[in-house]
């Protein structure tokens, strides 16, 4: 039987069921759902379903940044009570896209090249989201000019009790992936020795992304 003689032959099973009570409210709600079934039966055979869209399947990300990828600007940093607190910014000058995460380690070399000893500390209170740095950024004049998209960390430096003239300095930064980013500045000096008898130390706050205009 085709759909067209299911339609005409189709009668609705209450109107000639007993007068029981609630018998046909039962059968009118099986008439309902036998219509539905015809119905599906008579279509394409298939429920039209949404096709899975970018947003619901989801990209993956890029992969971390390599320290060949990043360009990094030099160190800016002022007094701050004795300390020393500014930063550096770091653009992706690489031709693909790249992912940023987390908190680097900072290891300050001297003129002669020698690490001097300043323990890193995570800044208090302070996390970031991951972000993907654009390829093919555009490193600024200034360092501390307009810095839209660019990544950014900063940094405050206490407690230096050694040779106060071992500029200058470069700050070499350790991704997560490993890798390093060095940072040369001649014009960042060494916070002041507030006491002999403690190390000098960093607080390094974790990446973050400079917001665009």
């Amino acid at each position: 039987m085709n759909c067209a003689e299911r339609s005409q032959t189709r009668q609705d099973p209450g109107a000639h069921a007993p007068r029981t009570r609630g018998y046909p409210v039962i059968l009118t709600a099986a008439a309902i759902l036998v219509t539905a079934g015809l119905f599906v039966a008579c279509g394409s055979g298939t429920v039209p379903r949404a096709a899975p869209t970018a947003t619901a399947m989801g990209s993956a990300p890029p992969p971390p940044c390599r320290g060949d990828q990043l360009t990094a600007g030099a160190p800016f940093f002022v007094g701050a009570t004795g300390s020393q607190g500014g930063g550096l910014r770091l653009w992706n000058t690489s031709n693909a896209a790249c992912r940023l995460t987390g908190t680097p380690i900072v290891a300050i070399r001297d003129a002669s090249g020698q690490i001097l000893p300043v323990a890193n500390q995570p800044a208090p209170d302070r996390s970031a989201a991951p972000f993907t740095l654009p390829a093919r950024q555009t490193v600024p004049a200034s360092p501390s000019g307009d810095g839209a998209g660019a990544a950014a960390v900063e940094m405050q430096w206490f407690n230096w009790c050694g040779d106060p003239e071992s500029r200058p300095l470069t700050f070499v930064l350790t991704l997560s992936s490993a890798d390093t980013v060095q940072a040369p500045t001649t014009s960042v000096r060494p916070p002041r020795c507030d006491d002999m008898t403690k190390g000098s130390w960093i607080n390094v706050a974790p990446f973050v992304q400079v917001p665009s205009h």
